[in-house]
């Protein structure tokens, strides 16, 4: 699964994002397999990247970057649902999983996300902002990894133009319709 990120294998779901250093010596965080997405009736997706995060790495050093990092899973895991499954795909990417959500839900949630986010930033004085892609589908799309790539096109489209920002869009079948 997730062959064009090349780094999630298939066949594993967690929610835990931990307290330690997430990525570091195996303590990855794994997004679902296609079995589970088809169980939790998943129906948006919530692709997130740091903008920023190598200037902290590059000045303050990776034990700073590492609690950055910790600080952002836990204000994931404060902003989410329990319903929702969080991952963190490796460096400064993480995907959120958001079972039986519709677009007016989503724009809640992943609002609240970027709120907390651009917040918890700004309190500990971290130069950091957030690209994100949301994609919510009023069918099921053929795979998880479909769903996932949309919303990791539209992150990118964000980090490649304005950056700290947020796009939206609902896949209804064979065609997707920006909101």
């Amino acid at each position: 699964m997730l062959s064009r990120l090349g780094k999630v294998p298939s066949g594993a779901i967690s929610k835990q994002l931990g307290a330690s250093a997430p990525g570091r010596a195996g303590g990855r965080i794994i997004l679902s397999s296609e079995p589970a997405f088809s169980r939790t009736g998943i129906s948006g997706v919530l692709f997130l990247d740091l903008d920023g995060f190598k200037a902290i790495n590059d000045s303050m050093g990776h034990i700073m970057g590492d609690q950055l990092l910790i600080q952002i899973s836990r204000r994931l895991k404060a902003c989410l649902r329990t319903t929702d499954t969080i991952a963190r795909l490796g460096g400064d990417e993480f995907v959120m999983l958001l079972p039986s959500t519709r677009q007016p839900e989503a724009r809640l949630v992943v609002s609240k996300v970027y709120a907390n986010l651009i917040e918890t930033m700004s309190r500990k004085n971290w130069p950091v902002t957030f690209s994100m892609g949301a994609v919510t589908c009023e069918f099921s799309p053929y795979s998880a990894e479909q769903l996932v790539n949309m919303a990791d096109e539209l992150m990118y489209e964000v980090k490649n133009s304005t950056k700290n920002d947020i796009r939206f869009r609902t896949w209804v079948g064979e065609k997707s319709v920006r909101y």
